[in-house]
């Protein structure tokens, strides 16, 4: 977004987690602002009224915008708060484009704002087909040296998005903002970032941080040749799901460059893949993973604990179907029922909720299914075991020594370990 108008106006990014600010912090770098934007997630929201109120007390002619995953899906409920003046609803390139540059915010499309006290809905925005109408992100303005994943091989390493929207129908998860038109760069696009990125900023990783890389297996596997033709030094990771690879891409792109994929596991039972309507089996979940690891690519699982229909003894299940997997890493979270999902409307069906948005972190017990109400300690403490459980095993050490294929991955590892505990 910030792309779409350096054009037209003085622009800076405030990233006040990467800097570690805090609300003063942050308030005292706006000073000089006609308009501030605000991202909004659940877990920041009430952070990010507090710092809209301080900034609207002393500055009261400042322009104060939210975007993000939940003010599109509560715009009235966050204009309720008098600091807000507009709403950005779904994706924002082109809203904050046209009221960058002065238009009517009736003529503006997919906004909510305040007029004489009233609040207007304009009408919808229709989801930009061609990805590739957009510039590069302006990433000049951010301090790139503080960006890392979790994991990674080689620095510096920085993060691309190839492809917008997901046609699934996880019951966990909420598409409002993308919706579930799945839309996709032009490979040569991407490539040529990746070209600016190993310029620019001396790249030698890439994250891609699509919800499904490469849905397309045609576009997979045009990008990775590509990728091989251009001879660029870069290995890559990604997130997809398990029934999107196959044998033959996967051997493509580990050539590519590719060392690890993210799978969202997410359960080791079948009763509860098929309520959060996951769309996949076991069966496909183990292949995936064994063709995988054949590749030589590095696995990465991700699963849930506390599900709907969860019981200890399925927590156990899917504990006992991550360490048999035999991935490289496991990540465990807890399942929250975000705003806007299936299951934050469905909730009362399987469990009880905690409505605190500051817990919404997917680390803390904000859903509880029935069979763990009343052991909400039991439930964390065996959130901790799984990772103790999963890494503090002498096969999954012996078996990770042997998988080591250079020195660059021992220093990974060593990196990594300590952050995990």
């Amino acid at each position: 977004m910030a792309a779409m108008i350096q054009d037209i106006a003085n622009v800076e990014i405030i990233d006040c987690i990467a800097e570690n600010l805090n609300v003063y912090e942050c308030f005292t770098r706006v000073f000089d602002s006609d308009l501030i934007g605000i991202s909004v997630v659940t877990s920041n929201y009430y952070t990010s009224i507090k710092l809209a109120l301080a900034i609207k007390k002393l500055f009261p002619d400042k322009t104060i915008i939210f975007g993000g995953i939940h003010s599109s899906l509560y715009p009235l409920e966050v204009l309720r708060n008098e600091s807000i003046d507009i709403v950005v609803v779904g994706e924002g390139e082109y809203a904050l484009r046209e009221i960058v540059s002065g238009n009517p915010l009736e003529k503006v499309k997919g906004i909510v704002y305040k007029k004489e006290g009233k609040i207007i809905k304009t009408s919808p925005r229709p989801l930009e087909k061609d990805l590739d109408v957009f510039p590069f992100p302006a990433r000049y303005l951010l301090p790139m040296k503080k960006y890392k994943p979790f994991l990674y091989l080689r620095e510096p390493v920085n993060a691309i998005i190839s492809s917008r929207g997901c046609p699934f129908s996880c019951t966990y998860c909420c598409r409002d903002i993308s919706g579930q038109s799945y839309r996709v760069r032009k490979a040569e696009k991407v490539v040529e970032e990746i070209k600016v990125l190993t310029r620019q900023f001396g790249s030698r990783e890439i994250a891609f941080q699509d919800p499904i890389f490469g849905l397309n297996r045609k576009w997979l596997k045009h990008f990775c040749k590509l990728l091989i033709a251009e001879k660029i030094d870069v290995v890559w990771s990604a997130l997809t799901r398990v029934n999107v690879v196959n044998e033959e891409l996967l051997k493509l792109m580990k050539r590519s460059g590719c060392w690890m994929l993210y799978y969202g596991i997410e359960a080791g039972n079948q009763r509860l893949l098929n309520v959060m309507k996951k769309g996949t089996t076991l069966n496909m979940i183990k292949k995936a993973i064994k063709l995988t690891i054949d590749a030589k690519i590095k696995t990465w699982g991700s699963f849930m604990f506390a599900l709907p229909e969860e019981t200890p003894e399925f927590a156990e299940e899917t504990l006992a179907f991550a360490k048999n997997l035999e991935l490289d890493f496991a990540s465990f979270h807890l399942t929250t029922p975000f705003r806007g999902t299936e299951l934050e409307l469905t909730y009362k069906q399987y469990g009880v909720m905690s409505n605190n948005l500051r817990d919404y972190t997917q680390l803390n017990p904000v859903f509880v299914p029935y069979a763990w109400v009343g052991r909400e300690e039991e439930l964390k403490r065996f959130y901790v075991r799984a990772f103790r459980s999963f890494y503090f095993n002498i096969r999954y050490i012996l078996r990770e020594l042997y998988r080591l294929n250079s020195f660059e991955e021992l220093l990974m590892y060593l990196k990594r370990m300590d952050s995990i505990f």
